[in-house]
């Protein structure tokens, strides 16, 4: 069973969420990621969620204008742990003092 964005928006705007929550989308895994992003932004009550997206340079080639630079964070395939620890630890601790 692969991830959906409908699954996701449904729990999300269903369960409280933690001050300290990023949301990490993986590009590669969920087919339609730009909505999901689009969704989260436009948001009232979740678009201050630091958003940190994880795909290929390919997947981030093919989304709309605009929609790469709006992210909190981004980290490009291949990557490992190590490479994407900090970038959620920054984005995490940023929400932290907002």
């Amino acid at each position: 069973h692969s991830p959906s964005s409908a699954a996701f928006i449904e729990k999300i705007l269903r369960d409280p969420i933690a001050k300290e929550t990023c949301v990490i989308i993986d590009l590669a895994t969920i087919p339609d990621g730009e909505r999901l992003i689009f969704f989260l932004q436009s948001s009232p009550s979740i678009r201050s969620l630091p958003i940190v997206a994880l795909g290929t340079r390919s997947n981030f080639d093919s989304l709309s204008p605009g929609i790469e630079p709006s992210l909190n964070g981004v980290v490009t395939a291949p990557y490992t742990a190590a490479e994407l620890d900090p970038v959620i630890a920054t984005v995490s601790e940023e929400q932290k003092i907002r």
